[in-house]
């Protein structure tokens, strides 16, 4: 007798490990220039981690400066970027990256003002010849702003808390920047001056994953869309 319950302990522990690995789903780790806590970044966060949820895995958002965290993402040290704007990010630069086809949700390029200033589009920033603050890695406005400005007119910051807190202080006359990135810091009584001066570009934010992760592309697609299904019928 004492034989046989000593033959089945390995048995006993190895389907206790097995149970055990099939309870802890595998943690995927995505970047995010964003403070998840903004109003406007909570529901998004919250469909995005529903989508890869059906897929048996739990999504762990960091927050990194944004060139940072496409570096991080393409080199496989970070699991892929949470949202960004489909054909910037250029392929050369970061071949590792595969985009999910669905998009998680839509965001503007906004310009920011301390002194009322109004703007429709990139030209009336450079016909005005307005600097900029905005911060490093926004491929968008590098893309489509950086390179119509005077070096002197365009200062990126490692992040939006420093980029708000130099254009507070004076040191350009627009601060541009995604719209999800500002209620939380709008809040605060040092920034009430600060309002939106005009919208540069509205698109839908896509998901980009390390190659590693291509087998699950088409599924988190499918995901996303399921999940804002489901947020419809509620």
């Amino acid at each position: 007798m004492r034989k046989d319950k000593t033959m089945k302990l390995p048995l006993i522990l190895a389907l206790a490990g097995l149970a055990s690995a099939a309870l802890s789903a595998q943690t995927l780790h995505l970047s995010y220039t964003n403070d998840q806590d903004d109003p406007l970044v909570r529901p998004y966060m919250r469909r995005a981690k529903a989508a890869f949820a059906s897929l048996g895995l739990d999504l762990e958002v960091r927050a990194y400066p944004s060139e940072r965290a496409l570096r991080q993402a393409n080199d496989g040290s970070l699991d892929g970027d949470i949202a960004r704007f489909a054909g910037v990010i250029s392929s050369k630069d970061y071949p590792n990256l595969v985009m999910v086809p669905e998009p998680l949700y839509i965001a503007r390029v906004t310009a920011y003002s301390r002194t009322g200033i109004v703007i429709a589009s990139v030209e009336d920033i450079v016909k005005n010849g307005y600097k900029v603050i905005t911060l490093r890695g926004s491929k968008w406005i590098e893309a489509k702003i950086e390179p119509r400005l005077p070096a002197d007119h365009y200062l990126p910051a490692i992040d939006v808390e420093t980029a708000t807190r130099l254009f507070e202080a004076g040191n350009a006359d627009l601060l541009i920047v995604i719209n999800t990135m500002m209620p939380l810091i709008l809040a605060r009584p040092e920034y009430a001056d600060i309002k939106p001066a005009g919208v540069l570009h509205s698109a839908p934010l896509y998901t980009y994953l390390n190659k590693k992760w291509a087998d699950i592309v088409p599924r988190l697609a499918e995901a996303y869309k399921k999940a804002k299904a489901a947020e419809a019928k509620n």
